[in-house]
């Protein structure tokens, strides 16, 4: 259950960083 938790936050930190990164 916890692994499922850390894997949502780790993807919705991917989907804010993602653009962030692709910017510069």
């Amino acid at each position: 259950m916890l692994s499922l938790r850390v894997e949502l936050r780790i993807a919705t930190l991917l989907v804010f960083v993602d653009p962030l990164i692709d910017h510069e």
